[in-house]
């Protein structure tokens, strides 16, 4: 099994055209995409903050991307003191990185 910071490494790169992560001997196969080169930890970790975009067919893809201070206040204020020990993220994928 890999250790988590040597997919950085491996995929160290994200393709925006694409969605996808890549490697550099794959390089060659974004040429004239819209990527970034060589991704940090925080991006890697955070891809929705730092790298993805939401999707623009909003009927088949419901998905809710809120802002930092909503999502502090949502673990912070109403999870945590209140003990929950799980919580469904359906189309929420900003919580969802945000309370791993």
């Amino acid at each position: 099994m890999l250790k988590d910071d040597s997919l950085i490494f491996i995929f160290s790169h994200y393709c925006h055209t694409c969605s996808i992560l890549f490697s550099n001997d794959q390089q060659s196969n974004h040429t004239n995409h819209n990527y970034i080169q060589i991704l940090d930890h925080e991006q890697f970790y955070q891809p929705c903050r730092y790298l993805l975009q939401p999707k623009e067919n909003k009927h088949t893809n419901a998905q809710f991307f809120f802002t930092q201070t909503f999502i502090d206040y949502l673990i912070n204020k109403i999870l945590l003191p209140n003990s929950w020990d799980s919580f469904i993220c359906i189309g929420c994928p900003t919580i969802y990185e945000n309370l791993q």
